[in-house]
C-alpha cells in the first residue's frame, strides 16, 4: 500500500488550499483547490470538504471493518455517519 501525507488535512479558504497539520509546526501542501461558484456552495468548497476527510474516512474505514468482523455493526455504522457528514461538509 502506497503511504500518504497523514492527516489531520485542512482548508484554508483564504488561499485556496488544503495543507496536512504537521506536528513540527510546519504545514505540507496536498493541494490546490479552484473553481467556480455553481450554486449556494462553490464545488471548489465542497471538493476541499471531501478531501480534508479523506485521512480521516480511510481510518473510519478500517475501524469499521474491524467492529464489523466483532460483531458490532451499530458501533461501525455511528462511525461512518459522523466521517459522512464530515466529508458533506456538515460539522457541528
Amino acid at each position: 500500500m502506497t503511504k500518504h501525507t497523514p492527516g489531520p488535512w485542512r482548508y484554508s479558504p483564504a488561499h485556496k488550499d488544503i495543507v496536512s497539520m504537521s506536528s513540527v509546526g510546519r504545514d505540507d501542501l496536498i493541494c490546490d483547490v479552484r473553481g467556480s461558484q455553481h450554486g449556494s456552495v462553490l464545488p471548489s468548497e465542497a471538493n476541499a470538504n471531501l478531501i480534508v476527510a479523506a485521512p480521516k474516512m480511510l481510518q473510519a474505514i478500517d475501524l469499521s471493518i474491524d467492529l464489523i468482523a466483532k460483531n458490532s455493526p451499530k458501533t461501525a455504522m455511528m462511525i461512518l455517519e459522523e466521517v459522512a457528514a464530515e466529508a458533506k461538509g456538515k460539522t457541528e
